[in-house]
């Protein structure tokens, strides 16, 4: 017992520094553009930084695909262990680019191509870390499990946006400094692969790994066989994501950036790291809620919420553009988002077979993250250009809200029998 919660134990500290890793460019993307890119306006120079944050959620499905294939065919431990010596280089190598200045269009190239592999890797690391923790808990309390990767993951991106504000705001992106969170992982991702080294291979894949599938493809038979709740996964995984990155990437770099004064009303970064506190918090407290009082039953309620409710909160926070307006809006979608941090997962997974499971669950969620998550920021601020309104992102939202229900829906049909071996 005391191996198997220190192997979960690390595991969590695999997920805390993935997210710090990606994070700590991600939330400072807008603030960091001018480094990396040069353009004639200085909102498109902000715009390219957030593209190129939007982009790496692209590369999640593939991400997720790869190391899903690993996982499922040579263990979860495997996976998580090869994604953190993917990601530690790519992290590492973002703060050693020379900038725009000093080689041009390269700097953007490099910095891309960084990206990129962080993407590939967060996409395959996140359920990796889901299904390692859960295949170790007991199901009862399995959105609990769910809610506490979450609420670590959101604290890895904490930390990463935290340091970020400090070394941001030290000397300003002219000096050096802003490139010391980023050297930082090489140190803990060192650190942390000793520690992966150690951990044991979860006992349900190893009661289920079958000698005479070794030679096949998991994905291909999830896709074959497990449509349904791989549609499910898509549309369910959108809510989160996107409801997490409207209350700390868009909320505050662009619905209350002053376009005549050139400057933000409220610190973004500053106000990013509230919102994840307050994630932090609540990811495994209403995991546990929805553990007593029904998984689907929390999920379906979110989703009405989330149709009925966006208009009213762009419309207040747009006639009160005060810090008690940013607020609400924050607290809201950092709330909705944390309704479906832990019971989405802990609700599809038991959908899909336990060899599988890392496939067909990790493109599901990567796809719903991919197209909805890290580019809701971008399509919101496309929506408010496109109806010359700031409410227009509600329509976004509504929208996301009634995939969802779907989403609910398709996974309450009866599906192939998904049951583990028992594994004794």
């Amino acid at each position: 017992m005391k191996v198997q919660k220190r192997s979960v134990f690390i595991s969590l500290l695999g997920s805390l520094f993935h997210y710090y890793a990606f994070s700590v460019y991600a939330f400072s993307a807008v603030i960091l553009a001018p480094i990396f890119f040069h353009t004639e306006s200085d909102e498109l120079t902000r715009v390219l930084g957030l593209v190129t944050f939007s982009i790496t959620f692209l590369l999640k499905p593939i991400g997720s695909i790869i190391f899903g294939h690993i996982g499922d065919k040579y263990g979860r431990k495997a996976a998580l262990t090869q994604s953190l010596v993917a990601i530690t280089i790519a992290t590492t190598c973002i703060g050693l680019i020379p900038s725009y200045a000093q080689i041009g269009w390269a700097s953007s190239a490099l910095l891309l191509l960084c990206l990129l592999v962080q993407g590939l890797c967060v996409g395959g690391q996140y359920t990796g870390a889901i299904i390692y923790i859960q295949e170790h808990m007991k199901q009862e309390n399995a959105a609990l499990g769910c809610g506490i990767v979450a609420a670590i993951g959101i604290f890895g991106t904490l930390l990463g946006t935290a340091t970020s504000y400090f070394f941001d705001h030290a000397k300003g992106i002219e000096g050096w400094e802003w490139r010391l969170p980023f050297l930082l992982s090489a140190i803990m991702g060192i650190f942390l692969y000793a520690l992966m080294k150690t951990m044991k291979e979860t006992p349900v894949f190893l009661a289920n790994k079958a000698p005479e599938k070794r030679n096949n493809v998991p994905l291909v038979d999830v896709i074959r066989n497990y449509k349904r709740p791989l549609f499910s996964a898509v549309f369910i995984s959108s809510i989160p994501v996107s409801m997490f990155y409207l209350a700390t990437v868009y909320i505050p770099n662009f619905y209350y950036f002053d376009r005549a004064a050139g400057n933000y009303d409220i610190d973004p970064l500053g106000l990013a790291c509230l919102t994840q506190i307050l994630c932090i918090i609540l990811s495994p407290t209403l995991g546990i809620f929805s553990d007593k009082f029904g998984r689907e039953t929390q999920l379906r309620l979110t989703s009405i919420l989330l149709i009925i409710s966006p208009i009213f909160i762009f419309y207040y926070m747009t006639v009160f553009s005060a810090f008690a307006a940013v607020m609400m809006g924050v607290v809201f979608f950092s709330f909705c988002s944390s309704l479906y941090a832990g019971p989405a997962p802990a609700y599809l997974s038991q959908s899909f077979p336990v060899v599988g499971r890392y496939s067909g669950m990790g493109l599901g969620i990567a796809i719903g993250e991919g197209l909805f998550g890290g580019l809701s920021p971008i399509i919101c601020v496309g929506l408010e250009q496109f109806f010359e309104s700031t409410i227009a992102p509600a329509y976004f939202v509504m929208g996301l809200g009634a995939l969802s229900l779907l989403g609910i829906l398709l996974a309450r049909k009866p599906f192939p029998d998904s049951q583990q071996k028992k594994s004794g």
